[in-house]
C-alpha cells in the first residue's frame, strides 16, 4: 500500500519534485480565482449590516435613530504582493538585509517580477541631505513638505491648522557604552486627527552646542508660511497652538534657566534658596511672567540668552509653553513620592511594599484594554513609565495605599489625585478650576510639613501653575507630551546601527510614506458612524458582545464593561440590542454609590464612586445616554471602586 511521505523525510530531489508538483495546484491566477469564489460566497452568505437610516425609514419610524450605526464587515483591501511585500517590512521594521534576502528567495520562479533589494521594494531615498551642528548631524525634512504630505490624506481641511510642536532628546542607543543623542522636531496638528511627524532630526554624541542652529530652519520658515501657505489652490493659515517641552528642554530652546537654577520658573518671579545641595522654593505668592516681560528680559538671572522662538511674532513665550504634567507630575512628583516612601531608605518597611506590590498584582486581569501598558508591582517602581505612574494616581493609588501608609501621608495622596483627577477631566477642568488649584496648594504646603522644606524643588513649585495652562488649554492631556514620546520611542527602532543614525530614520520615515503606511490618515475605527457594534452572540439574533462608542471600547468582561450616564448613575453591561427602533446596552444599574473620599472634595462630585456591586436593577438604556467610559478597582467581593476615565 502506497502512502505519502511527510516533507521532511523526503530528499532534496523529492523536496524540489514535491515543490514543483504543488506548485502547479497553486499558481496565482487558482488562488485569486479562489479566492473570488470564497469573497462571493461570504458576500451572499454574509452581507455587510450597515444601516443609515434614511429620510423613508424616518418616516416610517418617529423613533427611530437618525445616525449610521455600522456593524463589522473585514475586507482585504486589493493590492499587490509586492506593495504587500513592502508594507509588511514597513510595519513590522524589518531589517533591510533580511528583506533583500526574502526577495531574492522569493524571485526564485515564484515572483521573477519582483526588485532585487530592499531599497528598489521601499523606494529608499538614494541621497539624504545632511548638514553639520557642532558636534553632530542635522538634517531638516521641512514644516511645508511634510504639511502637504499630510494633507493629501485629508477630506476636511480647516481653514486655520493650529500645530503643537516639541523637542526632546533621548538616547539612540540601549547600550550605554555607545554614545548618541537623538533631539527631533516633532508636529502634531491639533485640529486634524493625524499622526505626530518630524520636522527636522538632530543626531550626535550629545546634544546640539548651539539650539540657534538646530531651531532656526523652522523659525525661518514658519515665518515664510504662516499666512502664505496654499494648499489645493486654497490659502490656509498655520497657528503655533502650543510648544511642549520637559524642563531641560525648555531651558535649552528658550534660552533660560535650567530646573536646578535659582530663577528657573518659567511662569513667575519665585526665587529658591538651597537647602541640602537642593534649589528649595519656599513662597507660593508671586508675579506672573509676561510675554512682554519675557521678550523685554527684564530678570537677568532667569533669561541666558535670546531664543529664536522670539522671532515669531504670534508666539507668546509664556502662556504658549504650558507645563507638561506628564514630565512634571507623574514622573516627577508621583515618582518623587512613592521614592520617599518605599526606596530602600524609605518611611516605610519592605513587607509594606510587598502587600501594595500584591495588591497591585491583583489588578492586572481587571485593567481596561485602553490602556497599553500594565502597572508592575513596586518592587519595579524605579522602572515605572509615565503611563504606570498616571495609572497609580488615578486609579489604583486610592485603594492600595489606603491603611498601608499613614493617613497623613494618604490624605496629602489624595490632595494630588483628586486635582489630577479634575484638571485630567475636559468639564471638571474648567467648572472645578478654582478648586484644583486651592487643593494643590494644600498639596504643596503640606508636603512641605510632612516631608520637609528641601522636598519643594521644582515640580513641586511647578505645579502650582498647572490650573491657570489648563484655563487657556482645556484638560491636561490637551498638552501632554504622551504622543511625542510614543512617538520618539518608534524613532529610536529604527536605527539598526551606529552608522548615521539620523539618515537610517530619515530613509524609514520616507520608506513608511511611500507604501502610504505612516500618514494614511489614522481614522477612529467609528468615524462616519455613532458607534460600532461587534462580536454578535451565538444564537441569539441582534445581541452583540462589543462596542465602539466615543473612541472607547466597551464589552461585558470585568474589564472594560463599567460606564456612567448621563443622569450619573452607574452601570455594568452585560450586552448591547439593535432593533429597528433603537440600539440599547442591557446592563445592571446600581443603586448604592458612595463617596471613596470626602476631602478634599466628595469623590461623587468628580464621578469617583465606592459601589455595592450586588444591588442592582436590571435595565435597557439605549447606548446615547453613555457618558464615558469608567475604571473598576475591586474592593472586596461587594465593592468596587469607580473613576473616570476620560484622558486618552
Amino acid at each position: 500500500m502506497a502512502y505519502y511521505k511527510i516533507y521532511e523525510d523526503l530528499s532534496t530531489s523529492g523536496k524540489r519534485k514535491r515543490i514543483k508538483r504543488n506548485s502547479e495546484f497553486c499558481n496565482d491566477e487558482k488562488i485569486m480565482q479562489d479566492v473570488q469564489n470564497y469573497e462571493d460566497l461570504q458576500n451572499i452568505l454574509f452581507e455587510p449590516e450597515v444601516f443609515p437610516l434614511s429620510l423613508h425609514n424616518k418616516l416610517e419610524h418617529d423613533n427611530a435613530d437618525t445616525n449610521f450605526i455600522k456593524i463589522e464587515n473585514k475586507e482585504a483591501p486589493n493590492i499587490s504582493f509586492e506593495k504587500s511585500l513592502a508594507k509588511w517590512a514597513v510595519d513590522f521594521n524589518i531589517n533591510r538585509n533580511a528583506v533583500t534576502a526574502l526577495l531574492h528567495l522569493l524571485k526564485n520562479d515564484r515572483y521573477p517580477n519582483l526588485p532585487n533589494d530592499s531599497r528598489s521594494l521601499l523606494n529608499t531615498p538614494r541621497i539624504t541631505e545632511v548638514s553639520e551642528i557642532s558636534p553632530g548631524k542635522y538634517i531638516y525634512i521641512g514644516l511645508r513638505k511634510s504639511l502637504i504630505t499630510l494633507l493629501n490624506y485629508e477630506n476636511n481641511i480647516p481653514t486655520t491648522l493650529f500645530i503643537d510642536i516639541n523637542c526632546d532628546g533621548a538616547p539612540i542607543y540601549k547600550n550605554s557604552n555607545e554614545n548618541g543623542s537623538l533631539w527631533p522636531i516633532l508636529c502634531h496638528v491639533k485640529n486634524l486627527n493625524s499622526p505626530v511627524f518630524p520636522i527636522a532630526l538632530y543626531g550626535g554624541p550629545k546634544k546640539p552646542d548651539d539650539f540657534s542652529l538646530y531651531l532656526m530652519p523652522f523659525v525661518e520658515e514658519y515665518n515664510e508660511i504662516y499666512e502664505t501657505f496654499v494648499f489645493d489652490s486654497k490659502l490656509i493659515k498655520i497657528k503655533i497652538n502650543n510648544i511642549i517641552l520637559d524642563a531641560p528642554a525648555r531651558s535649552a530652546v528658550c534660552c533660560i534657566a535650567g530646573h536646578t537654577g535659582h530663577n528657573a520658573c518659567p511662569k513667575c518671579y519665585a526665587v529658591a534658596k538651597t537647602i541640602n545641595s537642593r534649589s528649595v522654593y519656599s513662597e507660593q505668592i508671586y508675579h506672573l511672567r509676561t510675554n512682554e516681560q519675557f521678550r523685554l528680559k527684564i530678570d537677568n538671572d532667569f533669561h541666558k540668552g535670546t531664543s529664536p522662538f522670539e522671532q515669531i511674532k504670534d508666539l507668546d513665550m509664556v502662556s504658549n509653553f504650558p507645563i507638561d504634567y506628564f514630565h512634571c507630575v507623574l514622573l516627577g512628583i508621583m515618582r518623587k513620592l512613592l521614592s520617599l516612601w518605599f526606596d530602600t531608605k524609605g518611611l516605610y518597611p519592605a513587607s509594606t511594599k510587598a502587600r501594595i506590590s500584591a495588591k497591585i498584582k491583583l489588578f492586572i486581569n481587571c485593567q481596561p484594554n485602553d490602556f497599553q501598558r500594565k502597572l508592575r508591582g513596586l518592587e519595579k517602581m524605579n522602572m515605572y513609565k509615565g503611563t504606570e505612574l498616571r495609572t497609580f494616581l488615578l486609579f489604583i493609588g486610592p485603594y492600595v495605599l489606603k491603611n498601608e501608609i499613614s493617613t497623613v501621608h494618604y490624605n496629602n495622596f489624595i490632595l494630588l489625585h483628586s486635582a489630577i483627577t479634575i484638571l485630567i477631566h475636559a468639564e471638571f477642568c474648567i467648572k472645578y478650576n478654582s478648586i484644583a488649584d486651592e487643593i494643590i496648594r494644600q498639596f504643596v504646603n503640606d508636603a512641605r510639613e510632612i516631608y520637609g522644606e528641601s522636598v519643594i524643588t521644582y515640580n513641586f513649585h511647578l505645579v502650582t501653575h498647572l490650573s491657570q495652562d489648563c484655563l487657556l488649554n482645556g484638560p491636561l492631556d490637551n498638552f501632554a507630551s504622551y504622543k511625542f514620546e510614543s512617538f520618539l520611542g518608534k524613532l529610536k527602532t529604527y536605527v539598526k546601527n551606529s552608522n548615521n543614525p539620523i539618515t537610517q530614520i530619515a530613509n524609514r520615515m520616507q520608506e513608511t510614506l511611500n507604501v502610504d503606511a505612516f500618514l494614511k490618515r489614522s481614522k477612529n475605527e467609528s468615524e462616519g458612524y455613532d458607534f460600532i457594534l461587534k462580536n454578535p452572540i451565538k444564537n441569539q439574533f441582534n445581541k452583540y458582545k462589543k462596542l465602539i462608542y466615543n473612541q472607547r471600547v466597551y464589552m461585558p468582561n470585568k474589564k472594560d464593561c463599567y460606564a456612567i450616564l448621563n443622569d450619573f448613575s452607574v452601570i455594568e453591561i452585560l450586552h448591547f440590542v439593535k432593533n429597528e427602533i433603537s440600539t440599547v446596552v442591557n446592563c445592571k444599574r446600581f443603586k448604592n454609590l458612595t463617596n471613596i473620599y470626602e476631602f478634599p472634595i466628595d469623590s461623587g462630585d468628580i464621578m469617583c464612586h465606592k459601589i455595592c456591586i450586588n444591588n442592582f436593577d436590571i435595565v435597557s438604556i439605549d447606548i446615547r445616554n453613555i457618558r464615558q467610559k469608567m475604571y473598576a478597582t475591586p474592593v472586596d467581593e461587594s465593592n468596587i471602586f469607580v473613576f473616570p476615565l476620560s484622558y486618552e
